[in-house]
């Protein structure tokens, strides 16, 4: 099990697209891509236009897949534009796990 938390800090007036834009991206990974078991775009209380994913994959070979996905593809070609600086992430290894 891997799990990602990406940062993303998007231009100011953007926010309305670039939500939109994760809602989309949301639906096609649920719907296209069983292996990640979460994918949740969340926004950051008290910091405006400050947003997380936070996922959670199958394995190292399900995050590999997810990132070469055409719709993931998509969706960043129509986030860049929106973003205020480079995403920022993390990769992560859960604890307490059997």
């Amino acid at each position: 099990m891997v799990y990602v938390v990406a940062e993303l800090s998007v231009r100011p007036g953007t926010e309305a697209e670039f939500e939109a834009v994760a809602a989309e991206l949301m639906q096609e990974v649920r719907a296209r891509e069983p292996e990640v078991q979460l994918y949740q775009f969340t926004k950051i209380r008290g910091r405006d236009g400050v947003y997380r994913v936070i996922e959670r994959y199958a394995s190292e070979a399900a995050l590999e897949k997810h990132m070469a996905e055409p719709h993931l593809r998509a969706a960043m070609e129509k986030m860049g534009p929106l973003l205020a600086a480079r995403p920022q992430l993390e990769k992560c290894d859960p604890v307490g796990v059997a």
